[in-house]
């Protein structure tokens, strides 16, 4: 029997069982409706655990060491299921907390510390950047958004928000700015045009169909 977070208890079984998983408390943190599916570090000794993740038990056992890509598949457990795949969706707070997603860059940093380079990858397809206007959206490279509005009027900004293109919010939590550098641009000129070309190829519309719904003030805000 293996003593989970949970205060429950687990049993070994096959390795195509639901597994039992070892994580830090951080990644714990990331789950705390779900503690049953992970060992209590409070009370199985180090010697215990180093005999959980040898590699001769892990082969044959439904024990598996928790790590950035198992994180990701895990949120299926806490994020909506629709989220998935979606480079940008409403930021609804009884969903998603601001102290739920501040762990979650507290982990990405986390991650970056320990030589992971571009943590960030493994979850590419899940909303967790907070932008202007109540939004989230993902850190695929594919996500129309921009890094910076320092210079950016707010014509323009409601213009890009009118076009699905975001401005990353960093007043609400503390975020890396290093892993968003890696995949959105700033909010100079030039990352501007490269955000709105991702707006038109997202759309799968003209330019002139695209920008049909903005003002002239809007428009002329852009040039």
């Amino acid at each position: 029997m293996v003593p989970m977070a949970d205060g429950s208890f687990a049993k070994f079984n096959s390795k195509n069982q639901a597994h039992i998983y070892l994580a830090t408390d951080l990644e714990m943190s990331l789950f705390p409706n779900h503690l049953s599916m992970f060992v209590d570090n409070n009370i199985v000794s180090p010697t215990i655990n180093a005999e959980l993740m040898s590699s001769e038990l892990l082969q044959v056992v439904n024990v598996a060491i928790v790590d950035p890509k198992i994180v990701s598949q895990l949120f299926e457990h806490v994020l909506p299921k629709e989220w998935k795949n979606s480079y940008l969706v409403e930021w609804r707070q009884n969903i998603v907390s601001k102290v739920w997603l501040e762990r979650f860059w507290q982990y990405l940093t986390f991650l970056t510390m320990n030589g992971n380079d571009k943590p960030e990858t493994d979850f590419e397809q899940w909303p967790l950047v907070p932008c202007m206007g109540q939004r989230l959206c993902s850190l695929h490279t594919n996500t129309p958004c921009l890094l910076s509005h320092s210079g950016l009027s707010s014509d323009v900004i409601t213009a890009l928000a009118k076009l699905h293109c975001y401005v990353v919010d960093e007043s609400e939590i503390t975020l890396n700015n290093k892993i968003l550098s890696n995949n959105f641009p700033g909010g100079d000129a030039a990352g501007v045009l490269n955000a709105l070309k991702q707006c038109i190829k997202n759309s799968q519309k003209s330019a002139a169909d695209l920008f049909a719904i903005l003002s002239v003030d809007e428009k002329i805000a852009l040039k």
